[in-house]
């Protein structure tokens, strides 16, 4: 995918390839009946445990893996759905275990970004550019 039809999007990386995330009706709705709430999910995908004293820096607990199993999918094709609309060339769905077995962003990373995208698309669901520090 080129780089302007991402900047309205989250990413991660799977195969080489920056791959947009997107949190849609579709996917709260599907977060709500496997996790029960949209907050008891971002509780489980960002899980920052506090400051260490000696570097100053936030450290962060493993994000759960069951609730990235189950919601990473969902979310990647509803990123790549919606960037189809605006393209000729249509780019294929991905299927879960490819996803499963390619990724190559950090599961912390993973779970910030879509952490990001859920609460993103909870307070604005028209999409605007993100901003540069915002997308890594």
């Amino acid at each position: 995918m080129r780089k302007d039809e991402l900047e309205n999007y989250y990413t991660i990386m799977i195969n080489g390839e920056d791959v947009p995330i997107a949190c849609t009706l579709i996917v709260m709705r599907e977060i709500i009946k496997k996790f029960g709430t949209i907050e008891e999910f971002l509780g489980k995908i960002y899980r920052p445990k506090g400051v260490d004293e000696k570097t100053g820096i936030l450290t962060m607990e493993l994000p759960d893996i069951d609730a990235i199993y189950t919601i990473l999918p969902m979310m990647v094709n509803e990123g790549v759905y919606l960037v189809n609309e605006n393209r000729r060339n249509k780019i294929d769905a991905y299927d879960a275990d490819f996803i499963y077995r390619h990724y190559e962003t950090r599961l912390h990373d993973i779970g910030l970004q879509m952490f990001n995208e859920i609460t993103r698309s909870i307070k604005s669901p028209k999409r605007t550019p993100l901003t540069a520090t915002s997308q890594k």
